[in-house]
């Protein structure tokens, strides 16, 4: 099974956290954080900061986020979530997708490239 983490830098520490839960509140004032369930702890990120696991690691082991820029069989692009396809691809040119636009998925570049993925 695999984890639903996210992650976020706090603006306390601008240290990475990395935990189960993410809570968002925009009534008021927009407050995100991430919430260690375990713990109860509750801390504040920066919200350009704020990104999910994929599920998937890199070839050194590393968790691949979310924003992460990765290189593998030759493309570099940023992780993103594709809205229309409904999945992470890497995203080489940098621009919102659209129904129309195709990328690699984050998912197809892995089976192949695992061992090349950074």
């Amino acid at each position: 099974m695999i984890p639903i983490l996210y992650r976020g830098k706090s603006q306390e520490t601008d240290e990475w956290l990395t935990n189960s839960g993410i809570i968002y509140d925009d009534e008021i004032c927009t407050r995100i954080g991430i919430l260690d369930s375990m713990a109860g702890d509750f801390e504040d990120v920066r919200a350009m900061t704020v990104s999910q696991f994929t599920g998937l690691y890199d070839c050194k082991g590393k968790r691949i986020f979310e924003n992460d820029v990765v290189r593998v069989g030759g493309l570099t692009g940023v992780i993103m979530w594709h809205p229309y396809l409904t999945c992470f691809c890497i995203n080489a040119d940098g621009k919102e997708p659209t129904l129309n636009d195709t990328y690699a998925t984050l998912g197809e570049m892995w089976k192949s490239y695992k061992n090349e993925l950074y």
